[in-house]
């Protein structure tokens, strides 16, 4: 399967910070030059915060403040101010804040990009511009929806392609809804944009969402499986919170940072694999997790929170791949996380020197710690095989194994008859495939030729979370299996 990936020049991690910091009111530096905004720096862009109030008549947002260009205002700066009757906001701008211009009743022009991605809660409401636009089905800003026609109680919602984003709290407490396809071109999903939607079983959307706000699907109890999508790059806090139906979750390599309460009281996930690149996992991220039975933790692992774990009283066995030197650099939160440092000592006994899983294949015999990646695995693999002599005693390389793989005298049975992702080899592919991927991914199972050949979807000779998210979405059939070459 040869695969594509999407180029997106507009709406970046910045989102983050925009549309979450002025929520918990975080103090940043504030920037001052000639004019009339006040703004801050954050992943360069400037975020307007503060307004002196003398702008009469029309209010254009400059394209660029000391040199960074304009890329949201947070909540209420310009809220009930009758000297604005209208509004231009440049190429590039991301982000309107909660009731930014409410109020403003003699508004009643407003110019908006295509950038425009994220709006929050009741931005325009009680202005004429507001008032003037179509009510008689879903409000658009912009391309984001905003609103939804309150006489619509489908169970199903599709939102037309073209839109970019879905407003903050906009399905908040809908508790009718059971599933929502998003299209390709949406990278938005608000703060509380789901949360509350206790039928929500089912949720298709797009690989390039960039930025899920907090509580975006908070205490959606009938949501049972959900894919992070592999453009997130920062899981916000209470994402899931209270997800109480939740079985499995798949975490890109993308993510970094795993806000607070992000997963906490999702009370039927049993084990929770952390994949290399996470640096930070927030307090109460899993917290009261009870049923939580096994986590793994990447060397990448710089700071565990106090509470990160706290209450997952069924939490017997922690997973890491690296060295006990490398273990006791983790900052680690002691308060409420007494079972996870008690695995500490169980850890010592997962090193690489000490238990070791063996694999095993026609040609060779070779031995790989425990903890040994496939990425480390397959990486090898580029090297002259060492391990596999040739019976001229010469060594075999990658292409020629794949060769051997190809040719079906490595597996038990001809790859003719082998299903491209069905690891488990009982002729279909299924969500046990994917989680049979992506423990494979950290080395949580045996690594042969075989289930490299099988399970690598995107021929980047790596199995990776990316391989177990495409086998997920094959077995639900949003992937057409029959492409994989």
């Amino acid at each position: 399967m040869k695969k594509t990936k999407k180029l997106f020049s507009i709406i970046m991690s910045v989102c983050i910070f925009i549309a979450a910091l002025p929520v918990f009111g975080f103090a940043f530096p504030v920037n001052k030059e000639k004019g009339p905004f006040n703004y801050y720096i954050e992943n360069g862009y400037a975020v307007i915060n503060d307004y002196d109030g003398s702008v009469t008549g029309e209010l254009v947002i400059p394209e660029k403040l000391g040199g960074y260009p304009v890329g949201g205002i947070t909540r209420w700066k310009f809220q009930n101010d009758p000297k604005i009757t209208s509004v231009v906001l440049p190429d590039g701008f991301l982000y309107l804040g909660e009731l930014v211009f409410a109020g403003c009743f003699n508004l009643t022009k407003v110019t908006l990009p295509d950038s425009l991605c994220g709006v929050g809660r009741a931005v325009f409401n009680g202005t004429p511009w507001y008032e003037a636009l179509p009510k008689n089905g879903d409000i658009y800003i912009g391309n984001v929806l905003a609103e939804v026609d309150k006489n619509r109680k489908d169970t199903e919602i599709i939102v037309k392609e073209g839109t970019t984003g879905i407003a903050d709290y906009l399905f908040i407490n809908n508790t009718v809804l059971q599933k929502v396809v998003l299209p390709e071109s949406c990278n938005y999903i608000g703060e509380n944009a789901f949360n509350g939607c206790t039928s929500l079983k089912e949720i298709i959307m797009p690989e390039n969402i960039k930025y899920m706000g907090q509580y975006a699907f908070g205490n959606c109890s009938s949501l049972e499986k959900f894919n992070i999508p592999t453009g997130i790059n920062r899981i916000s806090n209470a994402l899931l919170y209270g997800a109480s139906a939740l079985k499995e979750i798949i975490i890109p390599y993308e993510v970094k940072d795993i806000g607070s309460g992000a997963f906490s009281r999702c009370f039927a996930i049993t084990s929770v694999i952390i994949p290399d690149g996470v640096e930070r996992i927030a307090g109460d991220a899993f917290s009261e997790c009870t049923a939580l039975e096994e986590v793994t933790i990447p060397v990448s692992m710089k700071i565990i929170e106090s509470g990160a774990f706290g209450n997952c009283k069924n939490l017997k066995t922690l997973i890491y791949k690296g060295t006990d030197e490398q273990y006791s650099g983790i900052v680690l939160g002691n308060k409420d996380n007494d079972s996870f440092v008690a695995l500490k000592e169980q850890n010592r006994e997962l090193q690489e020197n000490t238990v070791y899983v063996p694999c095993s294949f026609e040609v060779g015999t070779m031995t790989f710690p425990r903890g040994t990646s496939v990425a480390d695995y397959c990486e090898a693999l580029f090297e002259p095989f060492t391990s596999v002599a040739k019976p001229d005693n010469g060594f075999y390389s990658f292409e020629e194994i794949l060769a051997i793989i190809v040719s079906g005298s490595i597996l038990e049975k001809g790859l003719a008859d082998t299903v491209i992702g069905d690891l488990d080899n009982n002729g279909k592919i299924e969500a046990s495939d994917a989680r049979l991927a992506l423990r494979s991914s950290v080395g949580l199972e045996t690594v042969d030729f075989a289930k490299v050949y099988t399970a690598d979807i995107d021929n980047d000779k790596y199995i990776t979370s990316a391989d177990a998210r495409i086998i997920l979405r094959a077995s639900v059939g949003l992937e057409d299996a029959s492409l994989w070459k």
